[in-house]
């Protein structure tokens, strides 16, 4: 436990956090253009953290892997998740949530039907916290049920009181979330608000549940812009970190505190990495580093424990733009990524891409 301490304090005090994790020139698989555009879109806004908070180098990824296709049915908007060693996607063709076994060395088996997951055309946001899965739709706070198989156990459970009561009225969709904490120390879940269908409006309310998710989530503040966005959690310490979320299909980045669960104003901070295609894709983070996906393009910037970001470097690029646009006014796609077997995994249009994540 000293040395940990030991390595976390001395790169506090003077990493160089321009690199992430000691990238070696084999190990860069980014092509020249989206070095270049990282470069012209750094976001220093004070030194980066070499090390998380369990004294590990802050990682970068490796080159990506394409799984099988599991069909022509769309998954986008609609969100995706790792649970344990599986991986899920939500798809339009007859509701079917795909899934997909995760191999020791991060391949994806061939799909299978998982069963009805009862979900509408509208994007809505999944995330997995302490060995369950979630999704929030038009009101409702539902914990997903598996076989052992991995395939569905009926329809969802609902945890809610009411859809009047659970979100403070809003019935959303095109929404977010983000987990805090992580399988063995579950903490709780923020919910950034999204387009309602009480009022048929967009309402930013930040609110919170503790873990385990109860009835109804907690109002606690307002994310600044009308339209949320992707959303990332960086733990800086045993239950502190921050929360990352950009607007939805912009460049403006914000960020706030977290503490247990208390949730910190948002700031707006240095705007993300330009990228090609339609720009959208997820953002995420894995240990110190937070990775964010413009079309086909892909950045990481290391964490200090204060926030602040070293610049965004090019991680190596996706064979494709992560998500085909087939839904309109800009609204917001679900969540579709999960860490697995060492490797994250993201869904682009019909197929998952693996990248080993490096140290």
């Amino acid at each position: 436990m000293r040395g940990s301490l030991v390595l976390w304090l001395v790169a506090l005090a003077g990493c160089d956090g321009g690199h992430l994790g000691g990238r070696d020139a084999g190990a860069d698989a980014a092509s020249a253009g989206d070095a270049a555009s990282a470069s012209d879109a750094a976001s220093a806004t004070d030194d980066g953290g070499a090390l998380d908070a369990g004294g590990l180098a802050c990682p970068r990824l490796g080159a990506w892997r394409a799984s099988a296709p599991w069909g022509e049915a769309a998954s986008h908007p609609m969100p995706s998740f790792a649970l344990g060693a599986r991986f899920y996607v939500h798809t339009d063709g007859g509701r079917a949530l795909q899934l997909a076994d995760v191999g020791a060395d991060g391949t994806l088996s061939a799909w299978r039907d998982a069963g009805d997951h009862g979900g509408g055309p509208h994007g809505f946001t999944a995330l997995a916290l302490g060995g369950e899965a979630y999704h929030f739709r038009n009101g409702h706070i539902a914990r997903f049920r598996f076989r052992g198989d991995g395939a569905l156990d009926g329809d969802v459970e609902l945890l809610e009181e009411s859809v009047e009561t659970a979100f403070g009225g809003n019935r959303y969709v095109w929404d977010v979330a983000v987990a805090l904490g992580d399988e063995s120390a579950p903490r709780g879940i923020v919910h950034l608000g999204g387009f309602s269908f009480t009022g048929y409006a967009y309402r930013p309310h930040v609110t919170r549940s503790a873990h385990p998710i109860g009835a109804r989530f907690e109002r606690v503040g307002d994310f600044p812009v009308e339209r949320p966005g992707n959303a990332a959690y960086v733990a800086s310490g045993a239950g502190d970190g921050w929360i990352f979320a950009r607007e939805a299909a912009g460049d403006r980045l914000f960020r706030a505190r977290v503490a247990g669960l208390d949730v910190g104003a948002f700031e707006e901070i240095a705007p993300l990495p330009a990228g090609d295609d339609n720009g959208r894709g997820d953002l995420f983070a894995v240990g110190c580093t937070l990775f964010a996906i413009r079309g086909r393009r892909v950045f990481g910037a290391e964490v200090s424990a204060e926030g602040g970001l070293a610049p965004f470097e090019a991680q190596p690029a996706l064979p494709e733009p992560q998500i085909d646009v087939s839904w309109g006014d800009g609204h917001q796609e679900g969540a579709a990524w999960g860490v697995a077997s060492g490797h994250v995994h993201v869904t682009g249009p019909r197929r998952v891409y693996s990248a080993p994540i490096l140290r």
